[in-house]
């Protein structure tokens, strides 16, 4: 039975980190198929952190006896570390399904980068409601999901370096959001929190 659990948070882990970046692959096609705008180049644009995080996951579901050169932290659970990979599991999950809603609520207006050639309206619905980035809400939550389903070292130094960088791209796309609708977003900064919503 501890096999199973075992075994079931490494598929969970495996199969986490193809769907959420699958999501947004597959809406990268979705809007080409709208569009006709490829905002994507999956030539010059490697997507490194997928193929490492794929690889890692890869290793932990069929070669876990390599984990441990990772910098395994998992003792630090002790007992509680089922409950801490089931935590994960449901945070997980609840990032995919943010990403993709997230993501629908953009519409048209979804796209890769700080884009200045195709222009785009500013959306305040959906998620957008309650956070002024909700894809980068969900990537936080995804990246904390993987340090509770494989908690070592080597993912814990990902995850600092992803919220990072993460913060600072929100930043710099508030400055290109200020730049493209200027009072309009301004106003909207007022309304709506940077990431967490606001407790009423």
């Amino acid at each position: 039975m501890e096999f199973f659990t075992d075994k079931f948070f490494k598929l969970v882990l495996f199969i986490g980190v193809i769907l959420f970046y699958g999501a947004t692959y597959l809406r990268v096609l979705i809007t080409y198929i709208k569009t006709n705008v490829n905002h994507y180049d999956f030539e010059e644009s490697k997507d490194k952190g997928f193929v490492i995080l794929f690889a890692i996951s890869a290793i932990n579901l069929f070669f876990s006896r390599y984990v441990n050169y990772f910098g395994d932290l998992r003792f630090v659970f002790g007992s509680f570390l089922v409950n801490v990979n089931s935590i994960g599991a449901l945070f997980l999950l609840a990032s995919i399904m943010l990403l993709i809603y997230a993501q629908n609520s953009l519409g048209k207006s979804w796209k890769i980068g700080l884009e200045k050639e195709t222009k785009t309206e500013l959306i305040k619905t959906g998620m957008y409601k309650y956070t002024r980035h909700p894809i980068y809400v969900a990537m936080l939550l995804f990246f904390t999901s993987l340090f509770l389903l494989l908690p070592t070292i080597l993912i814990l130094v990902l995850v600092i370096g992803n919220y990072a960088a993460i913060i600072s791209t929100a930043k710099k796309e508030e400055e290109f959001l200020i730049e493209e609708f200027g009072d309009d977003y301004r106003k909207y900064m007022q309304e709506v929190n940077f990431l967490f919503p606001k407790i009423k």
